[in-house]
């Protein structure tokens, strides 16, 4: 993933819609990185723990409001660069 790559946007409360945008930001480090309480490893249990790293998306134009917390899939086109 890089910045500026293609992202195309489906929300589940406008179905047949899609939002375009491009990467404008991708996290240095994991979620649980910064988080107040990590979780622990620590118990000898060498079982792989799925990790988060946070991107942050610029809708290219809008005309409908996405209401926080919406359930959206979001496919991001990592073949090419624009």
């Amino acid at each position: 993933m890089k910045l500026n790559q293609q992202v195309e946007i489906h929300a589940d409360q406008y179905p047949g819609v899609k939002f375009l945008g491009r990467v404008r930001d991708i996290g240095i480090a994991t979620n649980s990185t910064f988080a107040l309480l990590p979780s622990s490893n620590s118990n000898g249990n060498f079982v792989k723990v799925v990790q988060n790293i946070p991107v942050k998306i610029k809708l290219d134009s809008i005309n409908k409001s996405l209401a926080i917390g919406s359930s959206v899939t979001i496919k991001i086109n990592t073949r090419r660069s624009a």
